[in-house]
């Protein structure tokens, strides 16, 4: 069975750092701090990324921002987005689901929690 392969786009590398850890050996995990690096990479031929981990919060393109890129292209319409946020707001949580996104975590997460909601949405 192919190890799936997540994207996670965060502006925070100790964020990114913590994603990679709990998920090592499970998942093959690239990490990325801004949405302009994590496009190119969702648009390599050789790269097929099975789900993104997208932080709501971050400088220049919102993570909103990016997620509406994602669906509006058909490359991408049907790849889950898993939002990471550290505000527990439920307007926010609402207007992720609106948008598309598979899934809402909030910051801080525990493994359990990560892994869990990735493997649903990997289903």
């Amino acid at each position: 069975m192919k190890t799936k392969r997540i994207l996670a786009v965060d502006d925070m590398p100790a964020v990114l750092d913590i994603i990679k850890v709990l998920l090592r050996g499970e998942f093959e995990v690239f990490t990325t701090n801004a949405v302009n690096t994590a496009m190119k990479l969702l648009e390599t031929d050789d790269l097929k990324f099975d789900l993104v981990l997208l932080d709501v919060d971050m400088p220049h393109v919102s993570g909103f921002e990016m997620l509406k890129m994602l669906k509006g292209n058909p490359n991408f319409q049907d790849l889950p987005v898993i939002m990471l946020t550290g505000n527990a707001d439920h307007d926010s949580e609402i207007k992720a689901a609106a948008a598309g996104a598979m899934d809402y975590i909030v910051k801080p997460f525990t493994a359990e929690v990560l892994k869990n909601r990735l493997r649903a949405a990997l289903k």
